[in-house]
């Protein structure tokens, strides 16, 4: 009901398949250990794509039989299929261009893309950690990368107790 109800409200047509990505078949391994499935993550703002990177993490590849192989497979998946990929970012960019989001591209089994994810693109705190994290996960070095930017610079947030007083 959730669904219908967001997609009303955001004037899209309510009855178009609406991807669940634990409904989506991502299982290109055949052992069923590991799904190693083509994923490209792109950031938007302002109407634009700022840039992508495909998420892979090559240390999984590795510990799988015929990883290496298979890893040259998914990043040609990603590869021959960017320019359409590039463009449905567009699209949704210029949708979305009042602030800076992720936005994730994964394809199933069937050789389908789906857009499985978007999320703004802004830190969150962990106080786990006792530190500020990217929301969306940006690629190491990237000059988009909030956390690596910036994460340091802001302090731990004041949280209101019971009393209404603040607290860190």
């Amino acid at each position: 009901m959730h669904q219908l109800q967001d997609r009303l409200m955001a004037e899209m047509p309510p009855f178009t398949p609406l991807p669940i990505r634990e409904h989506l078949d991502l299982d290109f391994y055949p052992d069923g250990r590991y799904t190693l499935h083509p994923e490209v993550r792109f950031f938007v703002a302002g109407g634009e794509v700022l840039y992508h990177f495909p998420r892979v993490g090559k240390e999984t590849f590795a510990r799988a039989t015929d990883g290496v192989a298979h890893y040259e497979r998914v990043i040609n998946a990603i590869d021959d299929n960017i320019d359409q990929l590039y463009e449905w970012a567009s699209r949704a960019a210029q949708e979305f261009d009042d602030a800076s989001w992720s936005l994730d591209f994964v394809m199933d089994t069937d050789d389908n893309w789906f857009a499985t994810d978007m999320a703004l693109n802004t830190l969150y705190y962990s106080s786990e950690k006792n530190r500020w994290h990217n929301l969306s996960e940006h690629d190491t070095g990237s000059p988009y990368n909030l956390e690596e930017q910036v994460g340091d610079t802001f302090p731990e947030p004041e949280i209101p107790n019971d009393g209404g007083e603040s607290t860190r």
